[in-house]
C-alpha cells in the first residue's frame, strides 16, 4: 500500500476515530494506523487530536472487564 493511500484512508476516517477506538476489535485498526502510517502531522491532526479530546472516556471503557489502556 503506499503511503498516498494510507494518508487517504486516514482522512477518510476523520470523526470517527472515537467511535473505532471503543470497538471490541476494530480498535486494533486503529493501533495498526498508528503503527504503519509514517506521515505523524496526519496522524497527529485526525487521529490523537481525537483521541485526546475524549481520553477520559477511552481509558475507562473497558473490554470484558479489562480497560483498554
Amino acid at each position: 500500500m503506499e503511503p498516498e493511500d494510507r494518508n487517504n484512508i486516514i482522512k477518510s476516517l476523520k470523526g470517527k476515530i472515537m467511535k473505532l477506538a471503543l470497538s471490541d476489535y476494530v480498535c486494533l485498526f486503529v493501533v495498526c494506523l498508528l503503527s504503519i502510517v509514517d506521515n505523524t502531522k496526519l496522524v497527529t491532526e485526525i487521529i490523537i487530536e481525537e483521541l485526546t479530546k475524549q481520553l477520559k472516556e477511552l481509558t475507562f471503557d473497558k473490554v470484558k472487564g479489562i480497560p483498554r489502556i
